[in-house]
């Protein structure tokens, strides 16, 4: 029976288990952050997706419900204002945080006209109020990924030009030429509606200052704290 050899000297010794580094308490957390952060992110694009699923399948009102608000009522006396419900309210949730707009969700069938939308945003008091704020507090991360979308992804379309040239008898002839390729300048249209929106929204990541003023100092900032400074009189 023939005998294992020993490795020579200089021979590698053989490889045994790799021992994995154990992580530290800081590495830990910033890995189930991250973890976290990406089961979330998943989540909530599936949410979405089944609402604005759902919204493409919502059936329409007869009659044009914007319309109504510029005086046309479409043989309807007064606008539509249907109770104010629970479901209503987790519904018109639902079509704000994806970034529905109002004349869309004025259109759908069950849901109020125009002027009741308005009428009820206009109001402090009223329960879509606080909704309507809580339900937009969710778009800056939504038109983020979109706007980050547009810039990833190209939008395929389709270039058609026509020209007359002439043909090998002297006439002319009407030529279309058809190329197919990213449509950038749509792209750029997009991407500066979704800069200018979150520029006005979120000034401090975005890069747009509402308020030109808001850099200057605060006088009266600055003699609260020269008074706290100097002590009690």
């Amino acid at each position: 029976m023939a005998t294992a050899k020993k490795p020579g000297k200089g021979a590698p010794a053989s490889a045994g288990p790799v021992r994995q580094k154990k992580l530290t308490r800081k590495e830990k957390s910033a890995a189930n952050k991250a973890r976290y952060a990406e089961v979330r992110a998943t989540s909530c694009q599936e949410v979405r997706e089944q609402r604005e699923s759902r919204l493409e399948t919502w059936p329409r009102k007869q009659y044009n419900a914007s319309d109504v608000y510029r005086g046309w009522s479409g043989g309807k006396s007064k606008s539509f204002e249907p109770p104010y419900t629970k479901e209503l309210d987790a519904q018109l949730f639902d079509l704000i945080s994806v970034g529905t707009s109002l004349d869309t969700i004025a259109a759908l069938e069950g849901m109020p006209d125009l002027p009741v939308l308005l009428r009820w945003l206009a109001d402090e008091r009223h329960p879509l109020y606080k909704t309507n704020s809580r339900a937009r507090a969710l778009l800056p991360q939504l038109w983020e990924d979109r706007a980050l979308q547009i810039a990833l992804n190209p939008a395929v379309g389709v270039v058609k030009t026509k020209r007359q040239v002439l043909d090998k008898f002297g006439g002319v002839v009407d030529v279309e030429d058809v190329r197919e390729g990213d449509n950038v300048e749509r792209a750029k249209l997009a991407m500066s509606a979704y800069t200018w929106a979150l520029g006005w929204m979120m000034p401090k990541k975005h890069g747009r200052q509402a308020d030109p003023s808001a850099n200057q100092p605060n006088d009266q900032l600055k003699a609260l704290f020269d008074s706290l400074k100097s002590g009690p009189v």
